[in-house]
C-alpha cells in the first residue's frame, strides 16, 4: 500500500505542476490562430489586424454592445459604392390628366403634363449620390399618340426637368411601360422631392395604370419612382 501510494502522490504532483505551466503560458499569450505567431494580452488593445482573424470566425453575437465605432475602421475606401438608404413608391391606382407635354427641343417644365408620382429622400451627406429609378405604365384616350414622362427635383429647381423619356403607343387600348435611370450628386442633407410627370403634345387624357377610362388588372399595372442613396 505504501508503494502504490507514493506513486500515486508522484503522478499527482507532476501533473499539478503541468497544469501550473499550462496555467502560466496562457495568462501571458495568446495564440494568433493563423502563423504560429503568439499575441501579448497587452497588445489586444486596438493592435489585431485583419489577417489576424479568420474569415467568419467572429459574429455579431460576440461583438459587445457599443464596442466598436467608426474610428475602429482602418480602410474607409472599403465602404464606397454601399447602399446608404432606399426608398420607394408604387401604385397600382389609376389616374389621368389632359395637360399637354410639348415634344420639341426644350427642357419639359413643371406646369407641363400630369403629376403622377411623388417621393422625397433626405440624403445623410452631400458627397454621396442618389441614383433615381421610375417605371411608369401609361395609356391615352386616343389612337397614335407620343407619350412623354419626366422627371423634377423641385426643392433646387421648381421649373425644369432633370431626365425624359419617351415613347410611340398605337392604339388607344394599348399600355405602354416607361422607365428611366438617373444617376446625380445628392444636392444636400435636406429632404427633396422627386416628381414624375407625364403628358403628350397631342390632345386627349394620359393615363397611368389603365387606359379607356378605368383601370387595368386589378391592380397589378404598377407604377413606381425608388430613390437610392449611395456611399461614395
Amino acid at each position: 500500500m505504501a508503494i502504490y501510494s507514493g506513486t500515486f502522490v508522484f503522478y499527482e504532483r507532476l501533473a499539478s505542476a503541468k497544469l501550473n505551466n499550462l496555467a502560466s503560458a496562457l495568462n501571458s499569450h495568446i495564440h494568433d490562430g493563423i502563423s504560429g505567431n503568439q499575441i501579448g494580452f497587452s497588445n489586444l488593445s486596438g493592435t489585431i489586424a485583419g489577417g489576424q482573424i479568420p474569415s467568419d470566425t467572429i459574429t455579431g453575437d460576440m461583438i459587445a454592445d457599443n464596442t466598436v465605432t467608426t474610428a475602429n475602421l482602418v480602410d474607409a475606401s472599403s465602404y464606397e459604392n454601399l447602399v446608404v438608404q432606399v426608398v420607394n413608391f408604387q401604385t397600382g391606382a389609376y389616374d389621368s390628366g389632359s395637360t399637354a407635354m410639348p415634344y420639341d427641343d426644350s427642357k419639359p417644365e413643371i406646369t407641363e403634363g400630369n403629376e403622377f408620382l411623388t417621393l422625397a429622400i433626405t440624403p445623410t451627406s452631400a458627397s454621396n449620390k442618389l441614383l433615381i429609378e421610375v417605371n411608369i405604365t401609361l395609356g391615352h384616350s386616343t389612337d397614335a399618340r407620343t407619350l412623354i414622362a419626366a422627371l423634377f427635383e423641385t426643392t433646387t429647381d421648381a421649373t425644369y426637368a432633370l431626365a425624359v423619356v419617351s415613347d410611340w403607343k398605337d392604339r388607344h387600348e394599348d399600355l405602354l411601360q416607361l422607365s428611366l435611370r438617373h444617376y446625380m450628386t445628392a444636392p444636400g442633407t435636406s429632404e427633396y422631392t422627386f416628381r414624375v410627370r407625364a403628358g403628350t403634345p397631342q390632345t386627349g387624357n394620359t393615363e397611368m395604370n389603365g387606359t379607356d377610362g378605368s383601370r387595368m388588372f386589378g391592380g397589378a399595372c404598377i407604377s413606381s419612382i425608388t430613390l437610392t442613396e449611395i456611399l461614395v
